[in-house]
């Protein structure tokens, strides 16, 4: 058997990125498809409330309070995210309408500790890869 080195910080291609978005559990494709295309932290991430999303102008608007540096942005939406973003509101909509979260667990914002990342990532042969490398 071949000794795998995987290096602490790596990005990955577009091939994987689809294999690894299609293999995790439904509730975390929305997250890793936007974190994927902006590189912003999981921290940041787990912030967004529905209000910061404006999909017919194709932006997130981040307050200062929810980022490392504490300034304010704006971030776009492009590529994948907007089917992601579009359906994960659906999903909201039909089933906890009232929950801010854009990206929830069962109405909470989902927590630092992504269950199930670590195991699909070494499904999809991307061992040791973490939220932050995207």
């Amino acid at each position: 058997m071949d000794l795998i080195v995987v290096p602490s910080h790596f990005f990955i291609d577009h091939e994987q990125y689809l294999k690894l978005r299609d293999a995790l559990p439904d509730y975390m494709k929305a997250l890793f498809v936007t974190g994927y295309h902006l590189g912003m932290r999981l921290g940041e991430l787990r912030k967004l409330r529905w209000e910061q999303i404006d999909l017919p102008s194709s932006q997130i608007r981040l307050l200062a309070s929810q980022t490392k540096g504490k300034q304010s942005r704006t971030v776009p939406i492009y590529g994948d995210m907007n089917e992601w973003l579009n359906l994960q509101l659906r999903v909201r909509n039909e089933k906890w309408p009232n929950v801010q979260w854009v990206f929830n667990w069962l109405t909470k914002p989902i927590g630092a500790h992504l269950k199930g990342w670590k195991k699909t990532c070494e499904a999809v042969g991307l061992p040791g890869l973490h939220f932050h490398d995207l």
